[in-house]
């Protein structure tokens, strides 16, 4: 996907209730664990802001 032309200029941010098991499928990723844990959306806002600078 993010091969494709029209998403080569995006940034993304990858969440996953299940990182091992990602891993397990299709190697080492950036992707974030969300377990529901209250710190757990900050991580992710965080991310999501550290995409969007990287993409200004």
């Amino acid at each position: 996907m993010r091969s494709a032309e029209p998403m080569q200029r995006r940034e993304f941010v990858l969440t996953t209730t299940n990182k091992p098991a990602l891993e397990q499928l299709v190697g080492d990723t950036e992707a974030l664990e969300i377990i529901g844990k209250p710190y757990d959306l900050r991580r992710v806002i965080d991310a999501v802001r550290a995409a969007l600078a990287r993409g200004a």
